[in-house]
């Protein structure tokens, strides 16, 4: 279990509030989104320095995801439109990805490149990367009354979890063209339209984390027709709201960036979930402002925290 946080760097670059942000594949480089519609690409080959290498403000504006492929050069970035971007050397090129879905709000690639998975509004989409351009499946559409708040794919892309209608459901996504529900999760945290879950899957798939506005829930779905509610972790006290989590590449740990009317800073606590049942808080820190994004890098060892002051706090779990 590490026994803290210290932090490595910070990385300011944006003209307002970082949305989000995602490690490269090897841990090596960082890019962080802003509302001032560009994406920064952050070299980390030493973290305690990081250094600015590239920024795009094309095709990138009201970006909500970052998604590096799992073996090439790649990016991929969801906001109004889904754009591929391939760089090559110091050279970048881009193709917006034919969909129909509007403003696509959640994407996850598959861990062999293969396939692109997209969801917003009331609908599901998964893209065939291998053909030339990228051939768009037939779309699902999501049985529900109310557009959907919070989304996550698991890692392989066959399920979906979706807060919406103040319900959290699990969605097949495993064949084109349809999405059948799953199961309905009974949660007992507060998920309405002002305060929109955060919902995160584990790496292995095992485990649903969701976040709102009193606290966090961990869900066993490991067998998703029978998902059960294994951790509660209740934030009573009043005007306290999650505003990220992230699981560790091991599945091992859950990092909750949580702050409250009280205190503008944000908190920023890592969870032991080797036992998803008895979650230990073990270290925590705050960040100065609030928090749009916190994510761990592939290889364990940072911790990004993406933030509303138009920066993105580094840190090393030691």
């Amino acid at each position: 279990m590490p026994a803290k946080l210290k932090h490595l760097a910070t990385l300011a670059g944006h003209d307002g509030r970082v949305l989000t942000a995602s490690f490269s594949p090897d841990s090596t480089v960082i890019a962080t989104a802003g509302a001032d519609d560009t994406v920064i690409l952050w070299s980390l080959s030493d973290p305690s320095l990081p250094t600015r290498v590239k920024t795009i403000s094309e095709q990138v504006d009201d970006v909500s995801t970052i998604v590096f492929s799992a073996h090439q050069p790649r990016l991929f970035t969801s906001g109004r439109r889904a754009v591929r971007w391939d760089f090559t050397n110091s050279t970048s090129t881009w193709e917006i990805l034919s969909t129909d879905l509007p403003s696509p709000s959640s994407l996850a690639v598959s861990r062999d490149d293969s396939s692109l998975a997209m969801a917003g509004g009331f609908k599901v989409a998964v893209l065939d990367l291998v053909a030339d351009p990228p051939v768009p499946a037939p779309t699902a559409t999501l049985d529900v009354t109310k557009a959907i708040g919070g989304l996550a794919f698991t890692p392989d892309l066959g399920m979906l979890a979706s807060s919406h209608d103040g319900l959290l459901a699990l969605w097949d996504t495993s064949t084109a063209g349809r999405a059948p529900r799953i199961a309905t999760l009974p949660s007992g945290l507060r998920l309405d339209d002002i305060f929109k879950p955060k919902l995160t899957f584990s790496p292995n798939g095992r485990m649903l984390a969701v976040g709102t506005l009193l606290g966090f829930e961990i869900w066993d779905v490991e067998e998703p027709r029978r998902p059960a509610r294994v951790a509660t972790n209740d934030y009573t006290r009043k005007g306290y709201y999650i505003h990220s989590l992230a699981f560790s590449p091991d599945s091992l740990n859950l990092a909750v960036a949580v702050t409250s009317v009280e205190d503008p800073r944000v908190k920023l606590t890592v969870w032991d979930v080797a036992n998803p049942v008895e979650p230990v808080r073990y270290v925590e820190t705050s960040h100065n402002a609030g928090v749009e994004c916190v994510v761990f890098s592939p290889n364990g060892k940072n911790i990004a925290v993406a933030g509303r002051d138009g920066t993105v706090s580094l840190w090393a779990v030691v």
